[in-house]
């Protein structure tokens, strides 16, 4: 591969001798081609300096690997999920297409090259060549390549049991694949940093503990791909499903279960019904020997709420945060001016309207009756607004969204 044609830089262009990053595209001054650099992974390359220096050097590692392993380009894959990895695909001199990949800096996609070594393609994306030193893959090309996530969920349950089952196997002593708790580790020190933003600082670092004890009590330790979501199994031919974007490290099955519940988001967060299947379906019962992906319900369920609450929710916007504490609040008020509003200054009044107004002495019973009824009722309706309130609370801070039998 060669650099991209000369052209006037933009403002805010990473520079380095003769080629530069100019945008969402690089250049080097001796080549007739241009190549797009998706915006999300120059967006996530500039915050950091050890990334930047990588994509200032991604023009020369392409050129490189384009005379070495004898390959012709194709524009870069963009969107969503192009915001960790260079990857597009090639043409090969023999043989067929392919994609090459080459990863930023990223603690947890470390040892992907590894990774697709160990599985060696089952059922993962075959390694075809890497070059160690420069995080560089040339992988398999999955045809068609469409995302499981384009199936109903129900439909990606069976899917990822069926994966995951394939991928769990325990790597022989001495193995080159850090812990689990490594990931943990570092995950808790990005949450920490983000204390100003937690809404229950006591209830962040309870979670932050148990979240680093869970991978230290699992009762089994296998090699785990950590982000086995839809997004990341591809339709393929040689086998129907392949999965993508390995970052291993050797843990809890558990955890991989979680990483699949947590990317559907609007069923964990609705109940079950006729057209929303649960996730505490037969894909994820509780029961050891009906659960597909045979792990222990407690600790998938430990797993994904203390994630939602410890590093989910302390790196995400305060502006949605606000919103829900300020509805949260106008709902609480609402219904104790309701419950209360009645046995209030309310009965004083009735009492002084019954002095001065000619009415039948019979007709006070009436009154009185009539008059505690209205504002019992009312009284009865505040109370179970404020109980609804405190259990949506409730469930908010300390339940999980996630199934109760169920990365």
């Amino acid at each position: 591969m060669g650099a991209a044609c000369a052209g006037t830089p933009k403002r805010g262009a990473l520079r380095r001798r003769s080629r530069s990053v100019v945008g969402h595209r690089f250049s080097c001054a001796d080549s007739p081609m241009t190549f797009i650099i998706p915006g999300r992974l120059a967006a996530a390359c500039r915050k950091i300096p050890e990334r930047a220096a990588w994509l200032a050097r991604l023009p020369e590692t392409l050129r490189d690997l384009e005379e070495r392993w004898s390959l012709t380009f194709v524009t870069p894959f963009d969107g969503d999920q192009a915001s960790c990895a260079w990857v597009a695909p090639v043409k090969l001199a023999l043989g067929p297409s392919a994609v090459l990949k080459l990863g930023m800096p990223h603690m947890e996609g470390e040892q992907e090259i590894e990774g697709l070594r160990f599985w060696n393609g089952e059922p993962t994306v075959r390694l075809l060549e890497a070059d160690d030193d420069l995080g560089a893959m040339l992988l398999e090309r999955c045809e068609p390549g469409t995302a499981l996530r384009m199936l109903p969920e129900p439909e990606q349950d069976l899917v990822i049991a069926r994966l995951l089952r394939r991928l769990w196997r325990s790597p022989v002593a001495p193995h080159p694949f850090r812990p689990l708790s490594a990931m943990i580790e570092h995950w808790s020190d990005e949450t920490l940093a983000q204390a100003k933003h937690w809404r229950d600082a006591s209830l962040v670092r309870e979670g932050l503990r148990v979240f680093k004890e869970l991978p230290h009590s699992a009762p089994a330790h296998v090699l785990l791909a950590t982000d086995p979501h839809a997004g990341n199994v591809l339709r393929a031919r040689r086998e129907p499903w392949l999965v993508i974007d390995l970052k291993p490290f050797v843990g809890d099955p558990a955890y991989d279960a979680t990483q699949h519940l947590r990317n559907c988001d609007l069923r964990l967060r609705s109940g079950p019904g006729r057209n929303n299947p649960p996730l505490r379906g037969s894909a994820w019962r509780g029961s050891r020997s009906r659960s597909l992906v045979d792990v222990r319900p407690r600790r998938r369920r430990a797993a994904r709420r203390v994630e939602r609450r410890c590093v989910d929710e302390p790196r995400a916007s305060n502006g949605p945060l606000m919103v829900k504490k300020l509805a949260s609040l106008i709902f609480l008020i609402d219904s104790h001016v309701i419950g209360l509003g009645a046995f209030g200054h309310g009965l004083r009044h009735l009492h002084a309207a019954i002095d001065q107004f000619p009415i039948e002495p019979d007709m006070h019973s009436m009154i009185y009756v009539v008059w505690y009824f209205v504002s019992g009722s009312m009284l009865a309706f505040g109370v179970t607004l404020t109980w609804v309130w405190w259990r949506l609370r409730i469930e908010d801070v300390l339940a999980s969204p996630g199934p109760p039998a169920a990365t």
